[in-house]
C-alpha cells in the first residue's frame, strides 16, 4: 500500500481545493519558506485520526479551517482526503471490508461547530 494522493479543501491555508498526486513513492515535500509544507505534514496527521492538537499546531479543533486572509473570507467547514493504493502484495487489507478495491480513501471533515466526521471508501464510519 502507498499514498496515490491527498486532497485538501479549507484546510489551513489551502483554502481552495488542492490535490496533491504521487505517482510513485515520496521521500520529501520541497518548497520555500511559506508554501505550506508543514500543513501538508499536518493535513496527513489530522485525516489519519491525529486527535492531539499540538500534533497539527492548533490551539482549537477547529483552527485546521482556513480562517480568512486580505482578500478572502473564511470558509465554514474543511476536510482533507487521502487515498492509498493496493498493491499485490499487502494483505493486511483483508482487515478492512474493501470488497477488492485497488485503492482505499479517507476523508475527514470539520465545521466551525465542531462537528466532525470520517469517512471510509465515501461511507461514513
Amino acid at each position: 500500500m502507498r499514498i496515490s494522493s491527498i486532497q485538501l479543501e479549507g484546510f489551513k491555508s489551502f483554502r481552495n481545493e488542492t490535490t496533491l498526486t504521487f505517482p510513485k513513492a515520496v521521500t520529501a515535500i520541497v518548497g520555500p519558506n511559506g508554501s505550506g509544507k508543514s500543513n501538508i505534514a499536518d493535513a496527513f496527521r489530522w485525516v489519519l485520526g491525529e486527535q492531539g492538537l499540538k500534533a497539527v499546531r492548533s490551539e482549537e479543533h477547529t483552527d485546521v479551517i482556513f480562517g480568512g486572509a486580505a482578500k478572502q473570507h473564511k470558509l465554514s467547514r474543511a476536510a482533507v482526503t487521502i487515498r492509498f493504493l493496493m498493491d499485490g502484495n499487502d494483505t493486511r487489507g483483508d482487515d478492512v471490508p474493501l470488497h477488492g478495491a485497488s485503492e482505499v480513501e479517507i476523508r475527514r471533515k470539520i465545521y466551525v461547530n465542531g462537528e466532525s466526521s470520517y469517512e471510509l471508501q465515501r461511507h461514513e464510519a
